[in-house]
């Protein structure tokens, strides 16, 4: 478990038993048209659980922490995953500067069609001294 400013807080991956917690968080975050189902969020957690992270406070997963788990997830990405050389990314024009802010580089428009807003394509290279 990774330790933020008390012992009560920190950011860790997510459990198959907390995937649940996970999915409620993420569709009360989503238009319905852009939610994942759960058993898609429980496939995800399954096979890649080294990029399914949650922050928790006193031991409960809590929403509205997106820098920092951003940030955490591209650290973990260049500390652990050795083969990773970018994180790619869609979203919606209204999160390209949140994207930018952690390390994103928006490369414009996507053909990606899924919903009713358009996507943009964002890339973060990831830099090691591996």
């Amino acid at each position: 478990m990774e330790n933020m400013a008390s012992p009560d807080v920190c950011i860790r991956k997510v459990t198959e038993q907390e995937v649940h917690d996970a999915w409620l968080i993420g569709s009360l975050s989503f238009p319905s048209d852009e939610t994942a189902s759960e058993e898609r969020c429980k496939f995800r957690q399954r096979e890649a659980p080294d990029l399914f992270w949650g922050y928790y406070e006193s031991g409960k997963l809590i929403s509205g922490v997106a820098t920092a788990l951003m940030k955490h997830l591209i650290q973990h990405v260049r500390d652990n995953l050795v083969n990773v050389t970018k994180i790619c990314l869609l979203c919606h024009d209204f999160l390209v500067a949140f994207y930018e802010s952690v390390g994103f580089q928006c490369l414009g428009l996507s053909q990606v069609t899924f919903g009713q807003m358009p996507w943009y394509n964002m890339v973060c290279n990831i830099q090691t001294d591996k």
